[in-house]
C-alpha cells in the first residue's frame, strides 16, 4: 500500500458501496438535497497533502516469544501491518442525520477498499444506530457487531480500530482489554492520545483515561494532517500503534497491575451494555 491522501480515499466513493442513489433511497426526505450534495462534495474535495503515514509502514516488533513479559520483547522490527484483515469501527454515530458521521463513514469504506479488507471483516457498532441505519449497513455488506462490547475487544491478530472522535473511556477500554503484549495487535485511528494527555488535568486522566495516560510514552503516534475542506471532521486525528520494542524500557509493574476501568456514572462518555 503506497501513500495516499484523504482526497483519494474519499474519491473512491465513486466505486464504493455508498452511491448517490442509495443515499437518496435511505436518507433523503422530500425536498432534501443535502445528501446528494455531500456525495458530490466528497468526490470533488480538494485535498493536496498526503496521509502522513501508510498503515503498511507503522512500526512494530517481531521476535516476541509467546507468553513472555512485555519487558522481555526483542528489539527486532518489521513492517507486519501490511496484513490487516479486520477493521473494527466503534462510535460512528447517526450517519443518516449527521453529515460529519457520513464523511467519517466514507473514509472508513475507502480505507476498507484501499486495504482490501473483506466486507464481512469490516465490523461496526454504535448503540445509537437506528434500524434504518442498520438496514443500510447490512445492505452494504459490512458486518454489524451483535452486542455492546464497550470497546473491550481482545485481539489475537492485527486489527485496525477506526474510532473517529470517540469518548476517552472507549479508547481506554480497548487498551485495557489488550494490555501487555496484546497491544501489538491493535492500530487505532482516532483522537490524538498525546493531545488528550497534554490537555486534561491529572484527576480526569486517572478517572477516565488512565490506560491512555500510561501508554502514551510507549506509543508510536502519527498525526493526520487535517487538510480536508471541512475542519471539524478529521481534526485531532492520529494513527496509533504500539511497537513491542518500546515495551522493554517500561517498568515491569506497568503490565502486572491492570484493573478493569470503572467510570463515574455521571460522566461516562460511553453507553454501557445492559
Amino acid at each position: 500500500m503506497t501513500a495516499y491522501s484523504l482526497h483519494r480515499c474519499l474519491q473512491m466513493l465513486e466505486s464504493s458501496v455508498i452511491h448517490e442513489t442509495m443515499l437518496r433511497k435511505v436518507f433523503d426526505k422530500p425536498g432534501n438535497t443535502k445528501d446528494t450534495e455531500l456525495v458530490e462534495t466528497t468526490k470533488d474535495s480538494s485535498l493536496t497533502d498526503t496521509f502522513p503515514r501508510t498503515l503498511s509502514h507503522t512500526p512494530t516488533s517481531v521476535g516476541v516469544k509467546t507468553g513472555c513479559h512485555p519487558s522481555q520483547t526483542s528489539d527486532s522490527r518489521s513492517d507486519v501491518h501490511t496484513n490487516i484483515q479486520d477493521i473494527i469501527c466503534y462510535g460512528l454515530g447517526n450517519f443518516s442525520t449527521c453529515v460529519i458521521a457520513r464523511y467519517q463513514m466514507a473514509l472508513l469504506l475507502a480505507l476498507r477498499e484501499n486495504l482490501n479488507v473483506d466486507l464481512q471483516r469490516c465490523q461496526l457498532y454504535d448503540p445509537r444506530f437506528t434500524e434504518c441505519e442498520k438496514d443500510y449497513l447490512r445492505a452494504s455488506g459490512v458486518k454489524l457487531i451483535a452486542e455492546n462490547e464497550e470497546g473491550k475487544r481482545t485481539c489475537h491478530e492485527t486489527m485496525l480500530f477506526y474510532m473517529p472522535h470517540c469518548d476517552k473511556p472507549l479508547y481506554n477500554n480497548l487498551l485495557y482489554a489488550n494490555w501487555g503484549l496484546g497491544l501489538r495487535n491493535i492500530i487505532i485511528i482516532g483522537n490524538s492520545f498525546s493531545t488528550t494527555v497534554q490537555n486534561l488535568p491529572s484527576k480526569i486522566l486517572k478517572s477516565q483515561a488512565n490506560y491512555i495516560h500510561q501508554i502514551v510514552p510507549f506509543t508510536h503516534e502519527e498525526p493526520v494532517e487535517n487538510n480536508f475542506c471541512y475542519s471539524d471532521i478529521f481534526n485531532d486525528t492520529s494513527i496509533h500503534c504500539f511497537p513491542c520494542d518500546r515495551f522493554s524500557v517500561a517498568d515491569r509493574g506497568l503490565w502486572e497491575i491492570a484493573p478493569e476501568p470503572k467510570y463515574d456514572s455521571d460522566n461516562l462518555g460511553i453507553i454501557l451494555k445492559m
